[in-house]
């Protein structure tokens, strides 16, 4: 017992009312005790993981002091998933109904939407339990094909005025081969159709009567149906009317009566004089691609066009692949967290409210 470390002999200190020994390091102190200021103090419970109970660890802490600590409290999981311990190990894994990386800190375990195809829409598989569209999951079909699905199946059929087998490509209908048009005119092979005019200053009907130089006139009525009498270099002369009238997207110059009018293409709807916006695909609603007409598709529910251009498609849409489709439908549209949108064909990411980031990388709160 000791009242002061004078009561104390050597290098002892009193502690407490006993008089303890003095140590440099944690060898020096006897077994279960650690050296702390100088002193050998009692050591918490564990030499080893057995010391401690079956989800906990023996660790030291900053003070190099062994402590039996929960070997989930070591590690961190990733979003959305959890830590078990077991024989001393700690193991993240997704919670329930979640899957993917349990240890990635990014990305982590994602909502499973899917287990079988049967649980995704007709126009869609189950790919890595997420519902894809089947087509942009995997595409067997070649060049100048299109992919469809119906019941979770892709199905390659070619385009609109191609021919060939759609798994390996197909070729350009040349529809200008016999010579379809009237004499003196130019025919023009277009996607699923050819096109007849008459060359630049050739007046006439390229379908059937033909095309023939301009002659001197006094009145619409001197000239065919299709042209006009206007002043060319001060000589009254017949002038095709739709070559100087300019149509929008998906719309095609009609002559009639001496004068021209822009109109829609088949399938399509909208203002065929507004050179920026133009026509759009009707919106036809449907559950099979025999619900749609012979140059569209079915897709989530709506008949879609083929397209060459964007201009082809829904504002909401791009054209892929010879396909209007969504942009935000391919997989890994977006960063984690982040909204997507199309405008004008234009796929814009976004962060929502209460989250900042690289909306193309990831969004966080």
């Amino acid at each position: 017992l000791c009242g002061s470390t004078r009561d104390c002999i050597g290098d002892q200190l009193c502690i407490n009312g006993l008089c303890q020994p003095t140590c440099k390091s944690n060898s020096s102190c006897p077994e279960y005790q650690y050296c702390h200021n100088n002193i050998c103090v009692q050591e918490l419970r564990c030499l080893s993981d057995d010391d401690c109970s079956y989800d906990e660890r023996c660790v030291k802490n900053n003070i190099g002091q062994a402590e039996c600590r929960k070997a989930c409290d070591l590690i961190l999981c990733g979003r959305n998933a959890e830590c078990k311990a077991d024989d001393h190990v700690a193991l993240c894994s997704c919670k329930s109904t979640f899957f993917g990386n349990p240890k990635d800190d990014k990305i982590g375990c994602q909502p499973i939407e899917c287990e079988t195809n049967d649980d995704c829409s007709g126009e869609k598989v189950c790919d890595t339990h997420k519902c894809r569209i089947a087509c942009l999951a995997h595409n067997p079909c070649g060049v100048n094909a299109i992919c469809t699905a119906e019941r979770h199946t892709q199905i390659c059929t070619c385009q609109p005025g191609y021919t060939g087998e759609p798994t390996h490509g197909c070729q350009l209908i040349d529809y200008c081969l016999n010579e379809p048009c009237a004499p003196g005119a130019v025919c023009e092979n277009s996607r699923g159709s050819y096109k007849c005019h008459c060359q630049q200053g050739m007046v006439g009907d390229p379908y059937n009567s033909g095309c023939q130089p301009p002659v001197e006139c006094l009145h619409d009525e001197d000239c065919p149906l299709t042209a006009k009498c206007i002043s060319v270099n001060n000589v009254p002369k017949c002038s095709d009317v739709c070559s100087r009238t300019q149509c929008g997207p998906n719309a095609d110059c009609t002559a009639a009566n001496h004068a021209a009018a822009c109109q829609c293409r088949s399938d399509y709807e909208g203002d065929p004089n507004n050179l920026s916006i133009g026509c759009r695909p009707k919106p036809v609603v449907c559950s099979s691609a025999t619900d749609c007409s012979t140059n569209t598709y079915c897709y989530e529910g709506i008949c879609r066009p083929f397209c060459q251009s964007n201009e082809e498609c829904n504002l909401s849409d791009v054209c892929l692949s010879g396909q209007c489709l969504d942009p935000c439908s391919v997989r890994a549209a977006c960063g984690m967290n982040a909204e997507c949108d199309v405008r004008s064909h234009i796929k814009q990411c976004s962060c929502p409210p209460g989250f900042t980031g690289n909306s193309e990388v990831e969004c966080v709160r």
